[in-house]
């Protein structure tokens, strides 16, 4: 059983891809449309007295259904090696509508 986890990192592209049969498809539909995102996850460090996450470096990019983001966040370089991440009200109707491509940071 899968469970939701909190998961930070750069968004580097979103991807569509339309598949047709010979495998099963929903009843009325003629193919099956998934939206990936490919992420290079983040290395949490520490967090500050408020709970603001920090981090130093990307990990290995990832592959991730579209659908499983929930919200888009801000980056504020500290110093040469520590950046923080931050809430950005609103940016998350990047995933409303059309796929496009591109970089951010996603949470």
């Amino acid at each position: 059983m899968m469970e939701d986890q909190v998961f930070y990192g750069q968004l580097r592209r979103v991807l569509e891809i339309e598949l047709f049969p010979p495998f099963p498809v929903p009843e009325g539909c003629t193919s099956l449309r998934l939206v990936l995102a490919l992420i290079s996850p983040t290395r949490l460090v520490a967090q500050n007295k408020v709970a603001q996450p920090y981090f130093k470096k990307l990990g290995p990019s990832v592959i991730i259904d579209a659908n499983a983001i929930e919200d888009v966040v801000g980056r504020v370089k500290l110093d040469s090696q520590q950046w923080a991440l931050i809430q950005r009200t609103g940016a998350s109707e990047f995933f409303d509508g059309a796929p496009e491509t591109g970089s951010g940071d996603v949470g």
